[in-house]
């Protein structure tokens, strides 16, 4: 998907290039730099420092970051800004902390068009700007891809991690990769993520034979060889040794340690400590810099080997002074600042799943301090480990300058955003009864640590849901509820387990609870208002879709979801329109297409609901539920030979007894009632007590004349 918010500030600064060139009328963009580098920034997602070959580790498979790390700069703490994917990488790709930028969480928080990126400043600079990131985790639809051409987040039907995140293969991202390479104009800037080190571990023949004992280190492997496949494609162009490389992780991987099997909820250097390997031109080979970075530098550094100016007001700093020095220059000049020879690190995953405290940590060369309501204290030089908090034995200063420092820190951040909604939205919601909060209700604060034990049982209960096993997943959630009674995760979760029974009434019961505790969430909003809609509540659904747009303007779902509104005023203009904001929102969406076509099937606009079921077959030929809908809208038309072959082409749907009723229906409402009754009876024969077919199909028959054999169905 191409990216477009923030081009206009883009554009602006092209604008003003172009007239102190004098450039011609055709020029976008300023000139990039004199013989400025192309530049590839690498994220291999999960990837803990300690599991890279340059970082100490034994038999690790890495051979290709080894390569880089010998060419080039090894920094030895590089320390991420969060355990979490998407609030890093907004840091990686803007120079801010989470909480400057704002992205504090995965899913629920979008990185706002005002936080000019990396890939902004390049493509103002004149250079072809890419991106093909591996997860769903980091779709366009969360503001990374401001300043990028080319954004492909298009992981299609691939597989879905532990999260729930659907994902693509290294090799795929690899070829995706190489794809746009082949059109782009030097000098580009790429951004390529990889995320198969994320749990669940499944590494690819060879690598699963190869570590079957260690399934982590084997997707890290594999992706290392992905990772050359890339640089030898560039080094046969004759482009590797004009590209500035740097290669990081957004976080690490607790495996265990901590009592914390992945990441998320610690702030240790297990899920914080990542590699950091820089090589190309202007950067020094076999460089080893002690002490800690952060990733917000890494932004500052690419654009000061680029030639191009800082981003204004960053966390971050340019690293070069570090690596351009000796050993031991490593803190120097950052006047005081947390970047010289410290790192900050935050997590409120803690706090926005299940009402926890959260957690901010500050890490230096000797010391690691993670602010907690048990607060802890490492001296990691004597104890790289951190099983040894210093604070059992009563107040330290170091923590109490880190503490400060935090608190500093955390005064210039933006506050957690909270739902926003305005008055006459906040009059309808209460009318109604769905009050949305101004501020997060109360949690329990308890201390992650405490609550660590509890993650096992999300996690398996999200497995469970994922895999089908309902009870099950109903079960783990449940017993989670019973010892953290604040998880909005846990409770949404129950929420979908029931909704996939059909149980829509409960379902929303437990979604609008959910929504009530993470009233950050716009997400949430949606599904309260996808569930009122299921049960007839127009009213209610429309203030849901409009408490998320309170919440987040740019989510296109709940755009989508203001089409409804024209169910209650009929104003047709009124449904076009808001179809119209979500698409510009995400236009390469096949999913938000299917979205946008269901509603105009149900607000009775067959030829708007077909235009927009063919969208989403372009973006996603396969998708049998767009054939489905596609089918119904032409059976409405009165195109019933082009609906049949539609049925033929949506897999197991064209037999689902909610959708053929639907189809049926379209067809005897234009007066083919041969072809209603008879898929009306094929539905009724494989679903003999479904109420509505066999309602319909006795209202078909009377109205055909034939009262005697509608009788017959036990319809009256």
């Amino acid at each position: 998907m191409a990216g477009r918010r923030g081009r206009a500030a883009a554009c602006v600064v092209a604008a003003a290039l172009c007239a102190a060139s004098a450039c011609g009328p055709d020029a976008r963009r300023g000139a990039p730099p004199h013989a400025a580098p192309n530049v590839l920034l690498v994220s291999i997602d999960t990837l803990r420092a300690d599991r890279v070959g340059a970082y100490g580790a034994h038999d690790a498979g890495t051979a290709t970051l080894d390569a880089v790390a010998a060419a080039g700069v090894r920094f030895e703490k590089a320390i991420a800004p969060a355990p979490l994917t998407l609030p890093s990488h907004a840091t990686l790709l803007t120079g801010l902390y989470p909480p400057r930028h704002g992205v504090r969480h995965n899913g629920m928080f979008r990185l706002a068009s005002a936080h000019e990126t990396l890939a902004e400043r390049f493509a103002a600079a004149g250079f072809d700007t890419g991106a093909v990131v591996g997860a769903v985790v980091l779709a366009s639809r969360y503001g990374l891809d401001q300043g990028f051409d080319h954004y492909d987040d298009a992981t299609g039907g691939g597989r879905a991690s532990a999260t729930g995140y659907p994902e693509r293969r290294a090799g795929e991202v690899t070829d995706a990769a190489l794809r746009w390479l082949a059109g782009a104009r030097a000098p580009f800037f790429l951004f390529v993520h990889y995320y198969d080190p994320h749990a669940e571990y499944q590494p690819p023949p060879p690598f699963a034979e190869r570590f079957a004992r260690r399934p982590y280190e084997g997707e890290v492997a594999y992706v290392d060889a992905e990772l050359g496949r890339l640089f030898e494609a560039l080094r046969a162009r004759g482009q590797l040794e004009r590209t500035l490389v740097a290669v990081t992780s957004d976080h690490g991987e607790s495996l265990g340690e901590h009592g914390e099997r992945t990441h998320g909820y610690t702030l240790y250097d297990a899920s914080l400590a990542v590699p950091l390997l820089l090589r190309g031109p202007g950067v020094p080979a076999g460089r080893v810099v002690p002490g800690v970075v952060s990733l917000a530098s890494v932004a500052p550094t690419l654009l000061a080997l680029s030639g191009l100016p800082p981003l204004p007001d960053a966390d971050g700093r340019d690293l070069r002074p570090l690596f351009a020095a000796a050993a031991g220059a490593a803190g120097a000049g950052a006047g005081g600042r947390a970047e010289a020879g410290a790192a900050y690190a935050e997590t409120l995953a803690t706090q926005l799943d299940h009402g926890w405290a959260p957690l901010h940590a500050l890490r230096t060369a000797t010391h690691h301090y993670v602010r907690a309501p048990r607060p802890e204290l490492y001296d990691v030089a004597a104890d790289p480990r951190e099983k040894r908090n210093l604070l059992d034995a009563g107040a330290r200063p170091e923590a109490e300058a880190a503490d400060a420092e935090i608190a500093a820190l955390l005064a210039r951040g933006e506050p957690l955003r909270t739902a926003r909604v305005d008055a006459a939205t906040r009059a309808q919601l209460e009318a109604l009864g769905y009050a949305i909060p101004d501020a997060p209700v109360a949690q329990t604060g308890l201390d992650p640590k405490d609550g660590l034990r509890l993650v096992e049982t999300y996690v398996a209960a999200r497995a469970a849901f994922f895999a089908g096993r309902l009870d099950e997943a109903e079960r783990e959630a449940r017993e989670l509820l019973r010892e953290s009674p604040a998880s909005g995760q846990a409770l949404m979760l129950l929420a979908d387990v029931e909704h996939r029974r059909g149980r829509t009434r409960e379902s929303l019961a437990l979604a609008e609870r959910a929504a009530s505790l993470v009233p950050q969430s716009a997400g949430f909003q949606v599904q309260v208002g996808d569930r009122r809609l299921e049960l007839g509540d127009a009213a209610g659904a429309i203030a849901a879709y409009e408490a998320a747009i309170a919440i987040d303007p740019e989510l296109a779902e709940a755009q989508a979801g203001a089409m409804w509104r024209a169910a209650i005023t009929g104003d047709v203009r009124d449904a076009e329109a808001a179809a119209e904001r979500a698409l510009a929102l995400a236009p390469d969406d096949a999913a938000l297409q299917l979205r946008v076509a269901e509603a105009f099937d149900r607000l009775g606009i067959p030829e708007r609901a077909l235009a927009a079921y063919e969208a989403a077959l372009r973006l996603e030929p396969s998708a049998q539920l767009a054939h489905m809908g596609a089918a119904i809208q032409l059976a409405r038309l009165g195109r019933a030979e082009e609906a049949e072959a539609r049925v033929a082409a949506a897999g197991p749907y064209g037999a689902e007894p909610n959708y053929g009723n639907r189809l049926a229906i379209a067809f005897a409402a234009r007066g083919d009632h041969a072809r209603a009754e008879a898929l009306f009876r094929a539905l009724l024969a494989a679903y003999p007590d479904h109420p509505h077919v066999r309602r319909n199909l006795a209202h078909l028959l009377r109205t055909a004349g034939r009262p005697d054999e509608a009788a017959a169905l036990g319809d009256g």
